[in-house]
C-alpha cells in the first residue's frame, strides 16, 4: 500500500519500499542475522495489521518482512 506522507517524516525523503510476507516474523530476523543482514527496525506487532520488520542485507539493501501477529 502506499501511506501518506506526514510531517514527523520530513527527516527523510519518500522512498518505496519491498515487503515480503513471512510465517513468522522473529524465525525471518533471526534467519536474517545469520546469515549476514542486520535489523533497521526491530519486529513489532501493528494492531488489526499484524508483525513488521526492517532487514538490511549483506550488500546494503533495506526490505521489510511482515506476517500475522504471533497468538498468545
Amino acid at each position: 500500500g502506499i501511506m501518506p506522507y506526514l510531517p514527523h517524516m520530513s527527516p527523510f525523503p519518500p522512498f518505496w519500499a519491498t515487503y515480503m510476507q513471512v510465517r513468522d516474523v522473529d524465525v525471518a530476523v533471526t534467519a536474517a542475522e545469520r546469515e549476514g543482514g542486520s535489523v533497521c527496525m526491530p519486529a513489532s506487532d501493528l494492531p488489526g495489521v499484524g508483525r513488521l520488520a526492517g532487514i538490511v542485507s549483506p550488500r546494503g539493501v533495506m526490505f521489510y518482512v511482515m506476517g500475522p501477529q504471533p497468538t498468545a
